[in-house]
């Protein structure tokens, strides 16, 4: 319910084009704001407490509702100089139209990699469920990239790529 895993460096690029691809699936349905992934306070992957799926501070009305149904969904968000895209199971489901901000410091706190909360802590908007299979890139991914992705093992010496999360080690500190 409260557990979250913490990078001790920035994973998700802080300039340039970037990309976010990862497998979720809620363990019961929740309320509230909820955050699956996160860097520093403004970048954040998750949910509004109205249900609508919300990518940061500059995208908090992505007008795509947080899948309710308990199964595993792929979410995949990329960012251009000039747009981003959020992709879900392989659909392209919503475009800002703008691209959102890089992550960066902000006030003060960490820019830290997070995969199930936004801040450390077990008050801060916890994710209850798993997440899978996290990738970052930096560069953007197209939709026949991300569909590729879904179903496959991505290469770890794939141009681009600059992080890796498996999360198949069952137990421990490592992921």
């Amino acid at each position: 319910v409260d557990d979250y895993a913490a990078a001790a460096t920035p994973m998700i690029p802080t300039t340039g084009n970037y990309s976010i691809l990862f497998w979720a699936k809620e363990s019961l349905n929740q309320t509230g704001y909820r955050e699956i992934i996160s860097q520093g306070r403004k970048f954040y992957i998750g949910r509004d407490n109205t249900g609508i799926i919300r990518i940061g501070d500059d995208w908090t009305n992505t007008g795509v509702n947080w899948p309710t149904d308990l199964l595993w969904h792929h979410y995949a968000v990329t960012r251009n100089s000039f747009n981003t895209f959020l992709y879900i199971d392989g659909n392209l489901v919503a475009t800002k139209g703008s691209a959102i901000g890089s992550p960066i410091v902000v006030n003060g706190t960490p820019n830290l990699f997070m995969v199930g909360s936004q801040f450390s802590g077990v008050c801060c908007e916890n994710f209850n469920g798993q997440v899978d299979d996290i990738t970052i890139w930096n560069s953007v991914r197209t939709i026949t990239q991300i569909q590729a992705a879904m179903n496959s093992t991505v290469s770890t010496a794939s141009i681009g790529l600059v992080a890796y999360y498996k999360l198949d080690e069952g137990a421990g500190l490592s992921v």
